[in-house]
């Protein structure tokens, strides 16, 4: 079998690693939450793909910088890398099933190739045919039958008189008037109607094959005079137009193509939203959310508006699709979009509406389209590495990402997924396990090799999976006290005072609930609680500006101590000096943010240190002052577990330090930035915040809403949340959580399925 080497890795906390990996299947790297997975996984070996390819491709006048190479002696074997991580900003209210999954491309193809334009004023079909197709239909008529070509002429404002002048000079002689024919000359403008009709006679000839040039004069001729529309007058009247155009409303239409159904395009979007789908926050009612324009809206393929194909379900869609006949134009691109909406249903997703909005999509609803969006592709011979593809997803949805999964390694491509879910763990073909715990404790490996290892294997995965290890559950003991609110699926009742858990399979309504709950629980609007903390995905903005100390709170603590040392007393350095989003003492060229972002175009931009202050964030002056022996750069550096360690004795800054550690999250640097931040990560930053303030003023009269908190943690991190949560509790607060662990929601107090 053909393998990847790795001598000397590393990068973060990676102990110097040496591992042979298999190529052409599925590997998992599992282990604790910091134990170095994703330090491997992506920031060594696609980091390294990421470097070669671009280095490969781009000439020296294109190449924007030169990418710093992960912290490693040997990778050999390294295939092209495509990556799905989950540290990517949050979906938008533009964004929507059917675009996070890859698929609109697919449908603009096929409503852009095969639809049919129709006139947004009086919705006739709009078929504009070349020249080469009217003259065939005037050839086709029988041998010396006699034959007018006319241009019909739009008022559109102007009077008789100014037509017929203009007629004139253009060198006609004849014109038709309300059905007779006249000459030029011989037109009383004052007997002739303001709403007449006028066509101007362009030729008249009889049929005949030999006379083709003349014919295709004339159609020119009379496209030219009649603004594309022409009229061949013989036994009847054949109306042609050769361009985008309703005659009966005299209106020019755009010409039918995939990019009219882009809302990204200028000319395609909705005027009233201008292609955001959004007015004052709501969905757009010109446009029903979709954010193109009134022309595009009113394409049809097989008689139906896109509009209405994306309002329904992604099953109900395939459904209809399944029953539509193709031809030789459509085959294709509908085949593409069948796939797609195909994959999707395999995946779980069928009951979700293609024109679900993003923020209204869970977070593992969100995985599964990006994971869906990945495997769109016919790529073969590619190192995919995903980072828990099966994050916030039961294990029914979990069957269908590892068949999804297996199949891209069917198709000869190699997998490394970064995964705790149990259903991809014990479907991989080999296992690496990091640890043994997370930052400074983890970056070895503990276990190598396949599923039946792992289990009889004495390591925190091991011990999980095999079910040495379990969740204990807390003691059992009556509800005193419920709150009630009306659902969109019905009224629920939620304990008070107790951890209660929502559980259902994907797409089952729990997140839409608890946030009914976390809007109806709120003191403004009467509810029962003095304070409602929700931590969902969408609850920390990730932004490079952001770092753990600022968002913590931490670094206001530290950059007054420094402040308050001797020497920057000396020097004259205030503590508004060490901050990072003011100018005055940070690194001007990166803003404090010790990173300049190179901008790839079609790939994701990449992060490299700053070449002035090397990454270190401050000038030198204030890069001098020191408390505790570190600089403001060697504090950020400090993981919260190293910096609980060298920096207590001040309490409000242990506290915060203390707390990071409790949630999971020792392992993370003081200055790492929010781009960098998964969803799990997010959630659990703003959860140590909390348990902060609720260490210092208590927990009482708190309500903790959380949706899917388990999301990218191990196991053991699970245990430990759960302890946590349990803790919160007994100092008087209510936990309600919506979780697909089931394991997660036998422990707590009580448990409702929806």
């Amino acid at each position: 079998m053909m393998k990847l080497t790795v001598r000397g890795a590393r990068e973060h906390n990676l102990r110097d690693l040496d591992l042979d990996i298999p190529l052409g299947a599925l590997v998992v790297f599992t282990g604790v939450s910091g134990s170095g997975k994703s330090s491997l996984a992506f920031d060594t070996l696609f980091s390294e793909g990421r470097r070669r390819y671009l280095e490969a491709a781009s000439s020296d006048k294109a190449r924007p910088a030169s990418l710093t190479a992960p912290d490693v002696d040997v990778v050999e074997g390294l295939p092209p890398a495509v990556a799905l991580e989950q540290r990517t900003q949050d979906p938008g209210f533009s964004s929507t099933t059917a675009s996070l999954a890859g698929a609109m491309g697919a449908l603009r193809l096929v409503y852009g190739r095969a639809g049919t334009l129709h006139c947004p004023v009086c919705d006739s079909a709009i078929h504009p045919v070349t020249h080469d197709q009217i003259a065939a239909r005037i050839l086709a008529l029988d041998e010396g039958s006699r034959v007018l070509l006319e241009a019909p002429i739009r008022r559109r404002g102007a009077t008789t008189e100014s037509i017929l002048e203009t007629i004139a000079r253009a060198g006609f002689s004849r014109v038709r008037m309300d059905g007779e024919i006249v000459r030029l000359d011989s037109v009383a403008v004052s007997q002739v109607a303001d709403d007449a009709e006028i066509r101007i006679v362009v030729d008249r000839f009889k049929v005949d094959p030999s006379r083709q040039a003349r014919v295709y004069d004339a159609i020119r001729t009379a496209s030219r005079a009649g603004s594309g529309e022409v009229v061949v007058t013989g036994d009847a009247d054949l109306r042609f137009v050769d361009r985008p155009y309703c005659a009966q409303d005299d209106l020019v239409l755009p010409r039918l193509e995939p990019r009219l159904l882009d809302r990204r395009a200028v000319f395609a979007r909705c005027e009233a939203c201008a292609g955001t789908c959004a007015v004052d926050g709501d969905v757009c009612s010109a446009c029903d959310g979709l954010g193109l324009g009134e022309a595009a809206r009113a394409v049809r393929f097989a008689g139906e508006r896109i509009g209405e194909v994306l309002a329904r379900t992604v099953a109900d869609a395939l459904t209809a699709g399944r029953a539509v006949p193709t031809d030789s134009v459509s085959k294709r691109p509908m085949a593409d979009w069948m796939r797609r909406l195909d994959r999707l249903v395999d995946l779980g997703l069928g009951d979700v509406a293609l024109l679900r909005r993003g923020p209204e999509l869970s977070s593992g609803e969100v995985q599964r389209l990006r994971l869906a969006r990945q495997l769109g592709g016919e790529l073969s011979g590619v190192l995919y590495v995903l980072d828990e593809p099966a994050a916030g997803v039961s294990a029914t949805p979990a069957q269908g990402i590892l068949r999804a999964v297996r199949d891209l390694v069917k198709r000869g491509n190699s997998v490394i997924a970064v995964a705790h879910n149990p259903v991809i763990v014990r479907g991989a073909d080999h296992v690496i396990e990091f640890g043994p715990g997370a930052g400074a404790d983890g970056g070895h490996v503990l276990f190598e090799g396949d599923v039946a290892g792992l289990l009889a294997s004495d390591t925190p995965t091991g011990r999980w999976l095999s079910g040495k290890e379990h969740l204990v559950s807390r003691p059992t003991s009556e509800v005193a006290k419920s709150f009630t609110a009306t659902t969109p699926y019905g009224p629920l009742a939620l304990p008070m005072g107790k951890l209660t858990a929502i559980v259902g399979e994907s797409g089952s309504g729990k997140t839409r609930r608890l946030s009914v709950f976390s809007h109806a629980a709120h003191p403004d609007n009467g509810g029962p609680f003095e304070r409602v903390v929700t931590v969902d995905r969408r609850s920390v903005g990730r932004s490079s500006r952001s770092t753990v100390a600022t968002f913590t709170g931490t670094w206001s603590i530290l950059r007054s101590l420094l402040s308050q040392t001797v020497e920057a007393k000396v020097r004259g350095i205030p503590a508004a000096m060490f901050s990072l989003n003011k100018s005055g003492g940070r690194c001007e060229a990166c803003k404090g943010t010790g990173e300049l972002v190179v901008d790839l175009q079609w790939l994701p931009d990449v992060y490299l240190p700053c070449d002035v202050c090397s990454g270190r964030r401050f000038t030198g002056d204030v890069l001098a002052i020191r408390w505790k022996g570190l600089s403001a750069d060697e504090l950020l550096a400090l993981s919260a577990e190293q910096g609980r360690a060298l920096l207590s004795g001040h309490p409000d800054l242990e506290a915060r330090l203390r707390a990071l550690v409790d949630v999971g999250l020792g392992y993370m640097t003081l200055g790492q930035p929010g781009h960098t931040w998964s969803g799990g990560e997010a959630r659990r930053l703003l959860f140590a915040n909390e348990l902060t303030r609720a260490n210092r003023r208590g927990a009482a009269g708190t309500v903790f809403v959380l949706d899917d908190p388990t999301v990218g943690l191990h196991p053991q991190d699970t245990a430990h949340l759960h302890a946590l949560l349990s803790r919160l509790v007994e100092q008087g607060a209510t936990v309600w959580m919506a979780t697909h662990d089931r394991a997660l929601a036998a422990a707590c107090d009580v448990q409702i399925e929806v």
